[in-house]
């Protein structure tokens, strides 16, 4: 009965997310050939408004094979992966801060 109530919770905790698009992802050959992230001039992108072609961008940028959007005040994983760049938004989806791991 426990499990009724919480599913329903956490399914509409990860809508309230609101990001550029629903899922993280990754580049498909990721896998057989790791990219791993340089964060070369990333600068450019602080105070943007967050969106698929900025995450391309950066992804180019950047080199990375995995991508990931994260919240100023929202949790993560603090596992370091060296082929995932991150793209940290703001309440507004604006970018705020661009880094690998």
């Amino acid at each position: 009965m426990k499990w009724a109530m919480i599913v329903p919770a956490a399914a509409m905790l990860g809508a309230c997310a609101n990001y550029p698009y629903a899922d993280d992802y990754a580049r498909l050959d990721v896998l057989n050939n790791p990219h791993i992230c340089e964060e070369g001039d990333t600068a450019g992108f602080i105070g943007q408004p967050a969106s698929q072609g900025l995450a391309d961008a950066v992804i180019m940028e950047t080199g990375a094979g995995l991508f990931r959007w994260l919240r100023v005040d929202g949790m993560a994983t603090t596992d370091m992966l060296p082929e995932r760049v991150n793209v940290t938004l703001d309440n507004n989806n604006v970018v705020t801060r661009v880094h690998c791991g």
